[in-house]
């Protein structure tokens, strides 16, 4: 029995010159139920994806008029501008702490050179020892931070 769509072609051993055609013509034929099958394929596809494009410009339409879902989106958007506040506000916070410990280091570094140079004068005092000069200059170098350092 033959099946038109079948790749394989019945064809009968007595005939060597027709069997030769005839594979050629069940190529062909394979060939041309491939390009079908593909074809079949591909309008299935498309109207899959038309069929899915459908349904979700109709669930989209649903929702925009849903009040369950409006509520919810207007509930999302206050949390949102909620969190948005609460981290500026923290934000602000810091920025202030910041400023105030700079404001803070900068009255107590001013008032000590103030309290150093009264009227312009140096505060009359005892005068610094060569060795403490010395060990003073020592902490400021072993304080220094070289650029490329690797260690």
């Amino acid at each position: 029995m033959k099946n038109k769509y079948s790749p394989v072609q019945e064809s009968s051993s007595s005939d060597d010159g027709g069997s030769a055609e005839s594979n050629a013509a069940g190529e062909g034929s394979s060939t041309q139920w491939v390009s079908r099958r593909a074809s079949a394929s591909a309008a299935y596809q498309a109207a899959r994806k038309e069929a899915q494009r459908q349904a979700y410009q109709k669930a989209k339409e649903r929702r925009a008029k849903d009040p369950r879902y409006l509520q919810m989106k207007e509930a999302a958007k206050a949390r949102r501008r909620e969190h948005y506040e609460r981290v500026k506000q923290h934000r602000k916070a810091a920025q202030t702490a910041v400023k105030a410990a700079r404001s803070a280091e900068r009255a107590s570094t001013e008032s000590a050179e103030r309290a150093f140079y009264q009227k312009g004068r140096v505060k009359a005092g005892r005068a610094a020892t060569p060795r403490e000069l010395t060990a003073a200059v020592s902490a400021l170098v072993a304080n220094v931070v070289v650029a490329n350092d690797v260690s």
